[in-house]
Formats: structure tokens, C-alpha cells, sequence
């Protein structure tokens, strides 16, 4: 437990901190306890779902993925790990889709020159299972 169980930043920076020492189940309690308190912010709510995408929790992850973008739709990033998770799982057409709004929306960002090469990926895995 953080040293001061009611302080939403101390708990956020104490599950991140737990999370950089790979003891992620512990870190997710911190981000879970974190979002409890702040349920309408953003990085809370991005922090856990990659936190349960590296658990292996890939539907919670989605969810709180979906979660950060209903608070945030322009959040690049977010869209990008969630085109990630739809990935690893073979939801190549989801995947898709969310890699094409980032190339959209990201105009000539980083982000969006990732999500680039990541079409091209997809349409090579595409092209092999045709």
C-alpha cells in the first residue's frame, strides 16, 4: 500500500514505480486504487489497461483502452497500444481500422508514421493468408 492511501498521486506514482520493478500484479492494485479515486482521468485509466495487456488480461486491457479513448479520443497513443493488443490477438481487421484513425488523425506525427509501417505489416500478414 502507498504511504498515504488516499493520495491519488502517491498512489499513481507508487504503482508505476511498482510497475518499473515488474511486480505487476502489486502495481495493478496501486492503478486500480488509482482509478477508483479519479475515474475521469485519462492516464490512470491508459496506465492500467497496459498494465492488464502485460498481465495477459487482453479483454480488460481492451476495455480500459476504450475506456481512455471515451475520455480522450485524440489520444494517439492509446489507439496505438489497443491496435497492438488487436493484434497479438489476430483481430487484424480491428487492428486495421484503429491503425488507419491514428494515420488519419496524426497527420505526420511519430505516432502516426508507427501506425504506418504497422498497416503495412498487417497487409503483408494479409496477403499471406490470401
Amino acid at each position: 500500500m502507498a504511504a498515504h492511501p488516499e493520495d491519488p498521486d502517491a498512489i499513481f506514482n507508487f504503482g508505476v514505480t511498482l510497475a518499473q520493478l515488474g511486480l505487476i500484479s502489486r502495481a495493478l492494485g496501486q492503478i486500480r486504487h488509482f482509478v477508483e479515486l479519479k475515474p475521469e482521468d485519462r492516464d490512470g485509466h491508459f496506465s492500467l489497461a497496459n498494465l492488464l495487456a502485460d498481465d495477459g488480461q487482453d479483454a480488460a486491457a481492451i476495455k480500459e483502452f476504450e475506456t481512455t479513448l471515451s475520455l480522450d479520443p485524440e489520444y494517439l497513443e492509446a489507439y496505438s497500444y489497443l491496435g497492438g493488443v488487436y493484434s497479438k490477438l489476430g483481430d487484424f481487421e480491428r487492428a486495421e481500422k484503429i491503425f488507419r484513425v491514428i494515420v488519419e488523425k496524426g497527420g505526420e506525427s511519430e505516432v502516426a508514421g508507427e501506425a504506418k509501417a504497422r498497416l503495412d505489416s498487417l497487409a503483408h500478414v494479409k496477403n499471406k493468408e490470401a
